[in-house]
């Protein structure tokens, strides 16, 4: 079949020629989601995250990720085609947070708050959907204990009010899948396939547990 170079968010992949009417997946996709360097960060750990994910299989499903950029409205406009095109069986965001854990964020809050990369405020501030739930419930499944030894995590229930807290909330209200998102430590200056390499194998613990039903 004739493909052509697709481009969304700074990530480039092939699709059909009938993209406008994309074929079911063949296997299991699982959409996994990065943000792009903001603040006065030259890197962010969850885009190299993402990235080293992408291509992985996992019991017999494949990561397909993705990048946003730290811009309000990027969750909205890029996470309903995707899941849409996708239509994964999971559904990951990451970021990062300070701290030296891997963060699960147990719900998203109906609140937005900072300035993006564009030095732009929230659509609507203070609540991110006037008039909505004020909190939603991450769907992934999530143990502690899945990754010992493995990386040191633990359980929030406050995912900030900034854009990774607007992705939980977005995502949540769009998949019908388990659906969750991750804070990383900060990367820093680290080599981005160090700071894969040292929490890859954690996410792929998750991944396989939530696809094994634990």
């Amino acid at each position: 079949m004739n493909s052509v170079l697709c481009v969304d968010s700074r990530v480039r992949y092939l699709c059909g020629r009938f993209a406008m009417h994309p074929r079911k997946p063949s296997r299991p996709r699982i959409l996994i989601t990065g943000f792009g360097p903001f603040s006065d960060r030259s890197l962010n750990g969850s885009e190299s995250l993402a990235r080293a994910l992408h291509g992985e299989e996992v019991l017999g499903a494949r990561v397909e990720s993705r990048i946003l950029d730290v811009i309000w409205g990027e969750p909205e406009q890029r996470l309903p085609g995707w899941i849409a095109e996708l239509e994964p069986t999971l559904v990951i965001g990451l970021g990062e947070a300070r701290g030296s854990e891997l963060r699960f964020e147990s719900r998203a809050v109906n609140h937005a708050d900072g300035s993006d990369i564009t030095g732009g405020p929230p659509p609507f501030k203070p609540e991110l959907r006037p008039g909505a739930a004020h909190e939603l419930f991450s769907t992934l499944r999530f143990d502690t204990a899945w990754l010992d030894g493995v990386a040191p995590a633990t359980v929030s229930d406050d995912a900030g009010s900034f854009l990774c807290n607007n992705w939980l909330y977005t995502a949540l209200e769009t998949a019908a899948v388990p659906t969750g998102f991750i804070h990383l430590p900060i990367q820093g200056k680290s080599a981005s396939d160090e700071f894969a390499a040292r929490w890859k194998p954690a996410l792929l613990h998750v991944i396989a547990a939530n696809l094994q039903g634990r």
